[in-house]
């Protein structure tokens, strides 16, 4: 009668992770991760303008300030 209870102790269950969407809380088959926010989306919900993506996508596209280079001086 030892044994059972031992037993019990080194098999835990453990629960599978079910990946939902982070918008509609859908199920996901086939996990789909928006590069700029990191959050996983479902296939309605992948496009950034679908789920409200919070990356500022502005500042992806802003023209860096001018680089002044010194000049070389002649031998």
């Amino acid at each position: 009668m030892m044994d059972k209870p031992e037993q019990q102790n080194l098999s835990p269950k453990t629960k599978k992770k079910i990946n939902r969407c982070n918008v509609c809380k859908k199920k996901i088959i086939v996990n789909i991760t928006c590069t700029k926010c990191d959050n996983v989306f479902c296939i309605k919900h992948r496009c950034p303008e679908n789920h409200n993506c919070i990356h500022d996508y502005k500042k992806d596209f802003q023209i860096p300030e001018k680089i002044i280079t010194s000049k070389i001086e002649a031998i």
